[in-house]
């Protein structure tokens, strides 16, 4: 039924809301989007993988430092030095008898008389003799003096040489009773076996026996 007149027809209530003109196109959008068809939403197409190479760095060889192992310190083995006490001797030397050397004594068995000593005082002559190089050997002889020459009891042994009278001296004591010695005089000093002493002087070389070994004898 249409009306007339200056009053409209009255619209229905559909008509009387008025949307915005935006938000319109907004709410088809989307509409569009969701429950449209597959051809009529658009869609972004799909973003290819992309590739991307990256430089390779230069491989650096590390080198393992390996600590020095640990010293060891082994201390030496002990060693222990035993030493044995040498065995314990008498405290006296032990003195050769007196006739050691009596059996390396070999007395020539003839020689000069010297005057006319004594057997056994020639026997030693004769054996000095052949033992040192003596220039001269003198036995019996009148003296001035209280001597043991004129008895055929004594011997001079001249020497050229104070080695030579010590040798000579040194020999006739050390076999003073194998050669029964009294006494031994040399270099102004006198020796009955045990020990030198000093003699006074007499004046000359040959009266203080320098030059000569005088040797007296036992009977």
């Amino acid at each position: 039924m249409g009306y007339k007149g200056r009053h409209r027809a009255p619209t229905p209530f559909a008509k009387k809301l008025r949307i915005p003109a935006i938000l319109l196109a907004v709410v088809t959008s989307g509409f569009a989007l969701f429950r449209g068809s597959p051809e009529e939403a658009s869609f972004d197409p799909p973003v290819p993988p992309v590739e991307i190479t990256l430089p390779t760095l230069p491989v650096v060889p590390t080198t393992a430092t390996s600590e020095p192992p640990a010293e060891t310190t082994t201390p030496p083995p002990t060693t222990t030095t035993i030493t044995s006490s040498p065995p314990k001797t008498s405290e006296k030397p032990t003195q050769p008898p007196a006739t050691t050397k009596k059996e390396t004594l070999d007395f020539p068995t003839s020689g000069p008389r010297y005057g006319g000593v004594k057997p056994h005082v020639a026997r030693v002559g004769w054996l000095v003799d052949s033992l040192f190089p003596v220039d001269s050997i003198g036995g019996v002889g009148s003296r001035s003096r209280v001597s043991d020459h004129p008895k055929g009891l004594a011997l001079d042994f001249m020497v050229h040489s104070k080695s030579q009278g010590d040798e000579i001296a040194s020999f006739v004591l050390s076999n003073r009773k194998a050669l029964n010695v009294k006494y031994v005089i040399w270099r102004q000093r006198i020796n009955h076996g045990n020990g030198w002493s000093k003699m006074a002087d007499r004046g000359s070389v040959t009266e203080n026996h320098y030059n000569h070994v005088h040797v007296s004898f036992y009977s």
